[in-house]
C-alpha cells in the first residue's frame, strides 16, 4: 500500500516577509522520475523532494504556473517571489530564502564541508 503524502508547511520568519515554504518529501533507494500523481493540496511554488536514501542526494521538483511539477535546485528562483531562492536546511527540508540568507547558508555550508575534510 503506498505511503500517503502530507503537505507540510513552514511560515517564514517574522520579519522577512508574508509566505510560506511548503512541500512533501518522499525516499527510497533509487531515484524517481517524477512526483507522483493524485498529490493533494498543491499549490504554485510547493516543492517535492524525494531523497535517495542509496546516494544521499535529494532530487527537486517545484509545482509552477502552468500547474506542473518541473526539476529544481537548490538556489532555483521561486516562481511567485522575485528575490526568493531555494535552499535545503541541514535536516533536507526545503525553505524559501531572501538572497542575503541563502548566501549565508551557502558560505556556513561550504566551511561545515571544509570542516569535515
Amino acid at each position: 500500500m503506498p505511503q500517503r503524502l502530507v503537505r507540510r508547511t513552514r511560515r517564514f520568519p517574522a520579519g522577512t516577509g508574508e509566505g510560506s515554504t511548503s512541500w512533501y518529501c518522499t525516499e527510497g533507494n533509487a531515484n524517481i522520475p517524477v512526483p507522483p500523481d493524485g498529490l493533494r493540496f498543491v499549490e504554485v511554488a510547493d516543492i517535492y523532494v524525494h531523497r535517495n536514501v542509496e546516494t544521499g542526494r535529494s532530487q527537486l521538483w517545484c509545482f509552477n504556473k502552468e500547474q506542473c511539477w518541473q526539476p529544481t535546485y537548490v538556489g532555483g528562483e521561486h516562481p511567485l517571489l522575485v528575490g526568493r531562492r531555494l535552499q535545503l536546511r541541514d535536516n533536507g527540508e526545503p525553505s524559501w530564502v531572501k538572497p542575503r540568507s541563502f548566501s549565508t547558508m551557502k558560505s556556513r555550508s561550504r566551511y561545515s564541508q571544509r570542516q569535515k575534510l
